[in-house]
């Protein structure tokens, strides 16, 4: 909670100060120029709408903050609070704005192409998802090497808490209303493109519950979809959470551009991708995403990004049709968005991350967060107690 807030706080300040003049401001195809900086929010109104530059430049400010505050959670409880503001601010810099430019701006290069996604499958989830991926992935590799320095051998990890259940249904509830604005919101008009993205946000997650139900009742037997026995599981409370928040990110990048019905197979297909990503990513990486960023955000928002292309259609308010309207073209483009947002938010996520540390170790600190009791845990480690997939998280069953 408090690095989500953390990120909220930094990312306000910044925004105001640069970033949103290098996303929104004018200038050219990579990045925007200062003329926004130090925002003030003058009597004008955002070009080719009616809603007013200060209004916009809020809004799009939520998305911003919001990106990092789901990087957190691959990482909760790992990095020291001083350490994420100070790579949450390099991050937001050096990964969020650019793709922000690229794909929601006009003369954004990727927009300019021809990518559709229309409240953020791309700059939002996929982003932060990937994101979160590799710097859990990091940070596990830091930590693994600082507990084989204490003698604790390969393979142990730290215990974690047990999640509360009612938190976790309180927060999907919460966010399933607040993804509507954010959705509808990003037709910056209140219409028919609003209107059409607002029940097909709601009809996705709803969708969302049911897959991710049945993907608990087909593989959810003893040892899960990775050996266990198919059709012995049971739909649970916190599936149905984690089920509304990927039909949520699924339907967010294609909102504004398919059908009733296509929402309604978006968002069941994607929790089913969903389920078994989550229980097999650890298994096929070794990497502890605490809140499973990327199988459920990282994994959802690239699938979206990809059924724009399949089900796009201009009957709605898409500029132009899918794969399965006969464009063949459009999925391609969206692939590209796809492959440019992997390795923007890799390499960038990979670079904040090392200057971080380097900045963290010339002054002598350490950006991890060490052991309440580093001998207590590292006893337990020694005897067994603990192993890389005795873990609980908020988004985990």
């Amino acid at each position: 909670m408090l690095m989500s807030w953390a990120a909220f706080a930094a990312i306000s300040v910044l925004w105001s100060l640069l970033t949103y003049s290098l996303a929104f401001g004018d200038g050219g195809w990579f990045l925007g120029g200062v003329g926004f900086g130090f925002f003030d929010s003058a009597d004008r109104d955002r070009p080719d709408t009616r809603v007013p530059e200060h209004a916009f430049m809020a809004f799009q400010l939520a998305f911003a903050a919001v990106t990092a505050a789901v990087v957190s959670g691959s990482v909760a409880g790992k990095v020291t609070l001083s350490a994420w503001i100070t790579f949450t601010l390099l991050w937001h810099t050096l990964v969020y704005v650019p793709l922000a430019r690229w794909v929601w701006h006009p003369a954004g290069w990727l927009n300019a192409r021809g990518v559709l996604d229309f409240a953020g499958g791309l700059v939002v989830e996929g982003n932060s998802g990937v994101s979160g991926f590799v710097l859990a992935a990091l940070v596990g590799w830091q930590a693994r090497r600082a507990a084989a320095a204490r003698g604790v051998p390969p393979g142990a990890a730290p215990p974690r808490g047990a999640h509360s259940v009612l938190l976790i249904l309180l927060g999907a509830g919460l966010l399933h209303f607040g993804w509507l604005g954010f959705n509808a919101g990003s037709a910056i008009a209140a219409g028919y493109t609003a209107s059409r993205a607002f029940l097909n946000t709601h009809l996705a997650a709803s969708a969302g519950i049911a897959g991710f139900a049945a993907a608990e009742a087909l593989w959810g037997g003893a040892g899960g979809c990775c050996g266990g026995r198919w059709g012995r599981g049971q739909p649970t409370a916190v599936g149905a959470a984690t089920g509304v928040i990927v039909g949520l990110v699924a339907i967010t990048p294609a909102c504004g551009y398919v059908s009733q019905m296509a929402s309604l197979a978006i968002g069941f297909f994607a929790s089913l991708i969903a389920y078994l990503m989550e229980h097999s990513l650890h298994a096929l990486t070794g990497v502890e995403d605490v809140l499973n960023a990327f199988s459920g955000h990282g994994v959802g928002g690239l699938f979206g990004i990809v059924c724009v292309g399949l089900f796009a259609s201009k009957l709605e308010d898409s500029p132009t049709d899918g794969l399965f309207k006969g464009n063949a073209g459009l999925l391609g483009t969206q692939l590209l968005g796809v492959a440019v947002c992997v390795v923007t938010a890799a390499g960038g996520t990979t670079v904040a991350w090392a200057i971080t540390c380097a900045g963290f170790w010339v002054m002598g600190a350490d950006p991890l967060v060490a052991p309440e009791s580093a001998e207590d845990v590292d006893q337990a480690l020694l005897k067994g107690e603990y192993a890389w997939g005795d873990l609980t998280g908020a988004a985990v069953n």
